[in-house]
This record gives structure tokens, sequence and C-alpha cells, in this order.
């Protein structure tokens, strides 16, 4: 399985958040909620269907 489009964008705007914030601190995800505010379904769907992706 491939991950859908809208967690393959949250992926990306965690990893570009690390550039502001290296750890997982209230600031980094402050910077992933300004730019997507609903990142907590899309972390949600990554940690049910993760593992079954394939690279």
């Amino acid at each position: 399985m491939m991950a859908p489009p809208t967690i393959i964008d949250y992926i990306v705007v965690h990893e570009l958040c690390h550039f502001h914030s290296l750890d997982h601190t209230e600031a980094f995800w402050n910077e992933v909620d300004k730019v997507l505010p609903n990142h907590h379904d899309r972390k949600e769907w990554l940690k049910k269907n993760g593992a079954a992706m394939e690279l």
C-alpha cells in the first residue's frame, strides 16, 4: 500500500519542521499546526497504517 497524498503531505511538513525544531517539542508541533491544522488525524492514520506501506 502506498500512502495517500494527504499523508505524504504530512510526512513532508513534519520533516521540514525539523529545520525549525530538531525534536518533538511543543514548538515543533506548533510549526506543524501552522501548516496542517488537522495533522492529528494524519498522524493517527500513519500510526495505524504505516507498517503496511511499501517503499
